[in-house]
């Protein structure tokens, strides 16, 4: 998709939904360490595992869609 509505629009949602997550992470970090069960470490855990699978992934997008692309004609850069 060379749209950059749609490029601009992908990414600051998926930036969204990373803060989201992040604070999800935060809530659950804190209330591990509030009430150290088995249950609630291993689910700060898990939620952490996944933020930074998204930080990596809006890591990825950044560079695939924003980057600096070769011209589009066919002429070879001088």
């Amino acid at each position: 998709m060379k749209s950059t509505n749609f490029k601009h629009a992908y990414a600051l949602i998926l930036l969204a939904l990373t803060f989201a997550w992040a604070v999800v992470c935060l809530w659950m970090t804190w209330r591990a360490v509030q009430m150290p069960t088995d249950g609630s470490i291993l689910g700060a855990a898990g939620v952490d595992t996944l933020l930074g699978a998204l930080i990596s992934w809006n890591a990825l997008v950044i560079q695939h869609y924003f980057r600096k692309s070769t011209p589009e004609d066919n002429t070879p850069p001088k």
